[in-house]
Parts: structure tokens; C-alpha cells; sequence
């Protein structure tokens, strides 16, 4: 399998509490049309993720593609831990081929993950996309490690 690196470049992606009160219109659909959905059966996630969030209340879209284009590379990030808002607080029980659906425009697409690493937590981790497939890459904080991110890889099946 022929994989080619490419880096991003993370926004500041702290992993804290926030003490701020959940916004209860966090999953409703908002003014921006850059949003689809993810959802993972397994850990019972279903969520609302925007092109242009804010990590520390959403899953935010990193500087990436939408699943519509053909071979794209969608970069998702939300926090883990006790926050109301870490949305991706139970990626880590996730292994080696368990299924990422993400709904963009009324299409679903289904994801299988093949690879799952830590990454020191710096502002920036070297991620890779699958040459001539869609590639899903999720990006949280490392359970119990404050100084790592962990990366799941998924490709289209």
C-alpha cells in the first residue's frame, strides 16, 4: 500500500477542561453550510462537524477537503477528556477496522480505520493520506497523556 505524507499543520489543539456551560445548539445545524456529520456506531457518536468551528466547542474540519471529491483527505479534530465539549473523548477505544460514517450533502461515506499513532503534541503533526482513495484522518488529545495527540487513519471502503 503506497502512502504519501503530508503535513498539517493543527491549530493550537490544547487538551483542557472548559469550564464554559455546553451550548445546547452545538449539534443543530448553524448559518454556516460547511458542516456534515460523523458518526461512529461503536462509541455512539453523532455530530455536527464545521469547516469553519471552533475545536474548543465542535469537531472543526482542518485545513482539508470534503469526502464529495474523489480522493480527498478530510481532517477532523476535537478535544478528549471531561469537557462538555470533548466530543472525541472515547476515540481511543476504537481499533483496527471498526467504521467511520460521515454525511456530507445528503451522501454517505463509509470508512474503515487501518492505522492509529501518537503524535507529541506541538502545534503540528505529520499525518499521511492513502494514494488514490478518500483517507478520514481524526486528531484528539492521547488518553492520559497530556503532551500526545493520537491520529486514526480511515480509508473509504
Amino acid at each position: 500500500m503506497k502512502k504519501g505524507f503530508i503535513f498539517i499543520y493543527l491549530l493550537i489543539f490544547f487538551c483542557f477542561e472548559t469550564v464554559d456551560s455546553p451550548n445546547v445548539e452545538a449539534n443543530k445545524i448553524n448559518e454556516n453550510p460547511n458542516y456534515g456529520t460523523v458518526s461512529i456506531e461503536k462509541i455512539s457518536l453523532n455530530r455536527n462537524f464545521y469547516k469553519d468551528g471552533n475545536v474548543d466547542k465542535e469537531i472543526v474540519m482542518l485545513d482539508s477537503e470534503f469526502p464529495n471529491i474523489e480522493n480527498s483527505l478530510l481532517v477532523l479534530a476535537s478535544h478528549s477528556g471531561t469537557s462538555p465539549f470533548s466530543f472525541f473523548n472515547y476515540l481511543y477505544k476504537l481499533e483496527l477496522g471498526d467504521i467511520v460514517n460521515i454525511t456530507y450533502n445528503d451522501e454517505l461515506y463509509n470508512y474503515k480505520i487501518i492505522d492509529v499513532y501518537q503524535v507529541k503534541k506541538d502545534g503540528s503533526a505529520e499525518i499521511y493520506k492513502i494514494k488514490n482513495k478518500r483517507t478520514l484522518v481524526l486528531i484528539t488529545c492521547t488518553n492520559n497523556k497530556k503532551d500526545k495527540q493520537t491520529v486514526y487513519v480511515a480509508v473509504e471502503i
